[in-house]
C-alpha cells in the first residue's frame, strides 16, 4: 500500500485447511481528526468489503486514548491480501488516512493461539 505498507501486519489463523489473515494496524490520529478519520473509513468500508477475498473490516477506538484507533481487516487468503495491496484502492487509501495521523502507525505481529 503506497505510503502505508509498513502500517499493516498479518495475523494468521487456521480453520481446518483454510488460512485466514487478519491485518491489524494501530493508528495515532491527531486529536482534532478522529471524526474525519472515522468518516473516511466509513466511506472506504464498502470498497474493502467488495474487494474479492475480504471477509470483514472493523475499526476500533481505544478507550484509554480516544485518538488511537485499531483497524482490523480479515482476508480469506494471503493471496487476496496481496492482490489488495497492489490494487488502485490501496494506493488511494494512504493519502486519505496519512493526513490525519499524529505519528507513525504502531505495528504488532501476533498469532492466534488455540487454547
Amino acid at each position: 500500500m503506497a505510503g502505508m505498507g509498513d502500517a499493516w501486519c498479518v495475523v494468521s489463523t487456521f480453520a481446518g485447511d483454510m488460512q485466514m489473515l487478519i491485518e491489524i494496524a494501530q493508528f495515532p490520529i491527531r486529536s482534532d481528526a478522529g471524526a474525519a478519520f472515522e468518516s473516511a473509513l466509513k466511506v472506504l468500508k464498502p470498497a474493502f468489503i467488495a474487494f474479492e477475498g475480504c471477509s470483514g473490516f472493523d475499526l476500533a477506538q481505544s478507550l484509554d486514548s480516544e485518538s488511537t484507533y485499531f483497524l482490523l481487516i480479515r482476508w480469506a487468503t494471503a493471496d487476496a491480501q496481496s492482490r489488495f495491496r497492489q490494487s488502485t484502492l490501496a494506493e488511494q487509501i494512504g493519502p486519505i488516512a496519512e493526513r490525519l495521523f499524529e505519528g507513525a502507525p504502531l505495528i504488532s505481529n501476533t498469532r492466534i493461539v488455540e487454547i
